[in-house]
């Protein structure tokens, strides 16, 4: 019998663990008074939508429904053969890593991070090693160091958020050009999570824009805030799609004919909900820059765009216990930077309206006032 090796553990551990963060949210978003432990936006509702009245659910289409697709190829001003359509993003980062990784390869995951991009290539037995983003720079991706790791680990494949999960903060372009060329020059492939990026999509290029190592996936599920629709997509080489749009056949066939002609419907309005979104953002920021210069115990890194933060707490608090208490005793929901691997943080949640997220800080600072 083989000895297990780290990667097995690993995959032990995640497999019991499961998604932390999403239990979280879920267990007590509804009986939070003040939710902002959630990312996205307030959810639109089906009535709102102009959808067929006469759509035919007999069956879903391998590639997707063509009213998606025509919609993303005008998004990303690219052919169908550089867009595959999944089940949500999470399905997007599974499938990618499926086809770039086999077992004990290395693998690197920024951190702080969104644990379901390390929990799937370490279920796939990947050996994953960490590149620190740290709240001293600004949680910014040092390239001279990514390509340490990249080398240390003999790196397959590296995955970053753009904007940063949980921090807010953009990747400029200057950085992902030497991230590219970092890619090209090491024989790997980069993926990006875009969740959030359409809050600054005026300023920066998509990753995929930036070579052909490079890989965008993306979904509706955090702007508009319709993470009920299970529908996200990939965007890249079409080799590679072509290997990814195989697979997907053969795993889950197709995804929901319903979610993709709703999705589809949204994309086509979505410069309004984008527009909307970024004054929400712009408002809401505002409110937490006001707040933040009040306060001498918590620091956190402006967000370049976007409704998450990732405040830094006091030394000496514990952010697990710190979250159950504001909970407990606030009637508020944050989320413990443990759950994204880095502890005494938490992330904020500020998608919602102005008086809920002024509440919110309110009774943060109550909390913190009374530690």
């Amino acid at each position: 019998m083989e000895t297990p090796t780290n990667s097995d553990r690993l995959h032990e551990h995640f497999s019991k663990r499961g998604f932390i963060l999403g239990r979280w949210i879920t267990e007590h978003g509804d009986s939070a008074e003040i939710n902002l432990g959630s990312s996205g936006l307030h959810g639109m509702e089906l009535k709102d939508i102009p959808i067929p009245k006469d759509l035919q659910l007999g069956g879903g289409m391998m590639g997707g429904d063509p009213s998606l697709q025509e919609a993303l190829e005008e998004t990303f001003g690219v052919d169908r053969d550089n867009i595959v359509i999944t089940a949500g993003a999470t399905e997007a980062n599974l499938l990618l890593c499926t086809v770039f990784l086999k077992r004990n390869d290395g693998m690197v995951m920024e951190r702080p991070y969104y644990s379901p991009l390390v929990d799937v290539p370490e279920h796939l037995g990947a050996g994953v090693v960490f590149l620190e983003r740290n709240f001293e720079k600004g949680f910014a991706v040092d390239v001279e160091a990514l390509g340490n790791v990249v080398s240390g680990a003999g790196a397959k494949q590296v995955t970053l958020t753009n904007l940063h999960n949980p921090s807010g903060v953009a990747i400029d372009d200057g950085t992902m050009g030497q991230i590219a060329e970092l890619a090209n020059n090491k024989g790997i492939h980069v993926v990006v999570d875009e969740i959030f990026f359409d809050y600054v999509s005026d300023r920066y290029k998509h990753a995929f824009e930036h070579g052909d190592n490079l890989f965008t996936i993306g979904s509706l599920s955090k702007l508009p805030g319709v993470g009920g629709l299970r529908v996200g997509w990939i965007v890249g080489d079409k080799a590679v799609c072509d290997r990814v749009r195989k697979l997907k056949e053969v795993t889950t066939i197709c995804s929901s004919l319903l979610d993709e002609v709703v999705t589809a419907a949204i994309i086509r309005d979505n410069k309004k909900y984008i527009l909307k979104a970024r004054d929400t953002a712009k408002k809401n920021t505002a409110i937490i820059d006001k707040w933040m210069a009040s306060r001498k115990d918590v620091q956190w890194v402006r967000p370049s765009g976007g409704v998450v933060a990732f405040p830094r707490l006091p030394d000496g608090i514990d952010d697990l216990d710190f979250c159950k208490r504001l909970l407990k005793e606030k009637g508020t929901l944050v989320s413990p930077g443990t759950y994204f691997g880095v502890k005494g943080h938490f992330r904020m949640g500020f998608g919602k309206e102005e008086s809920v997220v002024k509440k919110g800080l309110e009774r943060i600072g109550q909390m913190l006032d009374g530690w």
